[in-house]
């Protein structure tokens, strides 16, 4: 199984994180078009209904708040070191790095406004790598929170990492029903993580004890072996709920 733990760990550096996370934002993204003719990602199969999936239907059959990384709109997102490199293109954006630097890299841009209660999905291919997937960082507490997938491994993995630089594994579970690109999403209600890919719902984690808040969000590449990485992200999409 892939240690997604010590991927995002290299991906944020222990001391780097509470520097990073209070240092001036980028520019706030101006709102892009909103579509509400959109419709909520499909998969292959027609999940049970559960709460979780009315939750899920209700939210992404809703106009986003932001949507970014379409043929229409592109904002900007930067690099979290200097050691991964974000490249906005015609298919979306690669998260990228070299080989040997190290294991993950990750890209991120800022909202326009601190948001609770709220949803964030993105569209992950993986033609180099081993993982990839989707993060979002509380500001108020230094925190940031990611799923993760590994489809090599048959793995996902929710984790977060706190501002004392401890890494903890919230979720981590097998997962079988992958796609050429998968569609990952977390909608956050007051102190709840509903976790899903491709439209199913996979896990529920109930463990802050408050209310979580976001400003930014970002896209995370990985390759165990310091192998290169180059992973596609687009439909970027977040809601108010």
């Amino acid at each position: 199984m892939v240690a997604l733990i010590t991927v995002f760990q290299f991906t944020f550096g222990f001391q780097n994180l509470p520097a990073l996370l209070f240092r001036s934002a980028p520019a706030p993204i101006p709102m892009a078009t909103h579509n509400s003719t959109s419709t909520p990602p499909s998969s292959k199969s027609s999940p049970t209904s559960t709460p979780e999936q009315e939750l899920y239907a209700r939210v992404t059959s809703s106009t986003p708040f932001f949507t970014d990384l379409s043929p229409t709109t592109k904002a900007s997102w930067h690099p979290f070191d200097q050691l991964g490199s974000c490249s906005v293109e015609n298919d979306g954006l690669h998260v990228m790095k070299s080989a040997g630097t190290r294991e993950a890299t990750s890209c991120l841009t800022a909202l326009s406004q601190e948001l609770t209660n709220f949803a964030y999905q993105i569209e992950v291919t993986i033609p180099k790598g081993n993982g990839g997937g989707l993060f979002f960082i509380d500001k108020k507490v230094s925190e940031a929170y990611t799923l993760d997938i590994s489809p090599e491994s048959n793995t996902y993995s929710f984790t977060s990492l706190k501002p004392n630089s401890k890494l903890e594994n919230l979720k981590q579970d097998t997962y079988g029903a992958w796609q050429h690109s998968n569609i990952l999403t977390m909608i956050v209600v007051d102190t709840n993580v509903y976790l899903y890919i491709n439209g199913q719902s996979v896990a529920t984690w109930s463990g802050s004890g408050r209310v979580l808040t976001m400003y930014w969000i970002g896209a995370l590449g990985s390759s165990t072996q310091k192998l290169g990485v180059d992973v596609v992200f687009k439909d970027a999409k977040v809601w108010k709920l």
